[in-house]
């Protein structure tokens, strides 16, 4: 049986922003509860609460986050994939953000309550906060 998991549904609502390679990080990134920066040599891609960033940028909004609580360890195999599947299956699209102890899925708020319920459905516990 796959392992279950605890997670809960952030407040916020987000969004994906995109932003030329070459800028720097923005002030107002650095202020929020939490954000991704993710730098290529093609972008600067930007997750943070849909009112932190300037409404001129190019983004993608509504999302909502789900957190799976931690800490997971760096060596656990099939983490995001488990919860992804499922999702998928569902036709239920995600951006994926990960960091040293936990891992977050961004789900379209079109979606949440059909994310919530499949997820629940696989025997995680789901709350909103």
């Amino acid at each position: 049986m796959p392992k279950s998991f605890v997670i809960s549904v952030l407040k916020d609502d987000y969004k994906v922003c995109r932003l030329n390679a070459f800028e720097g990080i923005p002030e107002w990134v650095l202020e929020t509860p939490l954000s991704s920066i993710t730098r290529t040599a093609e972008e600067l891609s930007i997750v943070c609460p849909n009112q932190v960033a300037p409404e001129q940028l190019k983004s993608e909004q509504e999302w909502k986050c789900l957190k799976v609580h931690g800490p997971l360890r760096l060596d656990e195999v099939g983490i995001i994939s488990s919860l992804t599947k499922v999702l998928a299956d569902a036709e239920i699209s995600v951006f994926v953000l990960s960091t040293f102890e936990t891992d977050y899925i961004l789900v379209k708020r079109m979606n949440l309550e059909k994310a919530a319920k499949v997820l629940a459905d696989n025997g995680h516990e789901i709350f909103f906060d």
